[in-house]
């Protein structure tokens, strides 16, 4: 963590990334298979779900529990889709790329560590014990 707060830290102030949008994206295992494993490893039961069915569900969950802040949150993205999106397939893999992020770092003398196993098992350990993963 401490790592990872340096870097942003640094890039932050950097001028290059300024007005930009820019993500310390962990090059190596952090794919979805890689974190749906971690979850798992971390005694969590995954259903993968095709993202309509997702989409289907979290709105079912969303009027059953309209105090939950995830609600709130969710009522507003699916709003700000607009209809006409909304029967529009969603690509199963959306591309990341943290080119600008990593060259912007390397640049200040800043390593993006790659995820590791380790590592995504850390964070899945830390989520829970926070309170931003179910125990």
């Amino acid at each position: 963590m401490d790592q990872i707060a340096a870097a942003i830290v640094v890039l932050s102030q950097s001028t290059e990334l300024r007005n930009r949008t820019w993500h310390p994206v962990a090059l190596g295992v952090s794919d979805r298979a890689a974190i749906l494993a971690a979850l798992r490893r971390g005694g969590y039961t995954i259903r993968e779900l095709s993202d309509q069915a997702w989409r289907d569900e979290a709105l079912r969950f969303f009027e059953a529990h309209p105090d939950d802040p995830s609600a709130r949150l969710g009522a507003f993205l699916f709003e700000s889709a607009g209809a006409e999106q909304q029967d529009v397939a969603v690509r199963e893999a959306v591309p990341v790329s943290s080119a600008v992020t990593r060259d912007a770092a390397q640049a200040l003398g800043v390593e993006l560590l790659p995820a590791s196993v380790d590592m995504l098992d850390r964070s899945v350990s830390y989520f829970k014990a926070v309170g931003f993963l179910p125990a």
